[in-house]
């Protein structure tokens, strides 16, 4: 393949990737889901992610992302930030409280709560074992 045939191929691929992108959160600002999770990513997830950063800075859409193993999860502002607040807190066991970010353990249901206080978001994180839970805990602790 000629030099110039490849810059095409991946002039070609970046503007799949952004596409791609501009749809997933289009659809997903068009919903009335608060949390999504983009799995299954053929890509390198760092690329989408930051593919997905950028659109969201560019857009000034009201979602914070969160890469977490090979999984991106999205969450909107809650306007019942406050009500589910409480109620995570009545049903969950604080794990971890790290100045704004607080991991709340459901272990019934196997999930963490990540609230972010100041900008009121809320990410739920699916886990299936002990220690998963403890790998997720540890990578977000690293990513403050």
């Amino acid at each position: 393949m000629k030099p110039k045939d490849k810059l095409s191929s991946k002039k070609k691929d970046e503007a799949k990737h952004s596409n791609m992108v501009k749809t997933l959160l289009e659809t997903f600002m068009g919903s009335d889901e608060n949390y999504g999770a983009i799995t299954d990513i053929k890509a390198d997830v760092n690329y989408v992610h930051k593919l997905l950063m950028e659109y969201v800075d560019r857009e000034k859409l009201d979602v914070y992302m969160l890469k977490l193993e090979d999984r991106i999860l999205l969450s909107k502002t809650n306007v019942r930030f406050e009500k589910l607040y409480k109620t995570i807190k009545r049903q969950s066991n604080l794990e971890i409280k790290k100045d704004v970010m607080e991991i709340w353990n459901d272990a019934d249901n196997k999930i963490l709560h990540l609230f972010v206080i100041p900008v009121r978001k809320h990410f739920l994180i699916e886990y299936s074992t002990a220690t998963q839970k403890t790998d997720l805990v540890n990578q977000i602790l690293l990513k403050t």
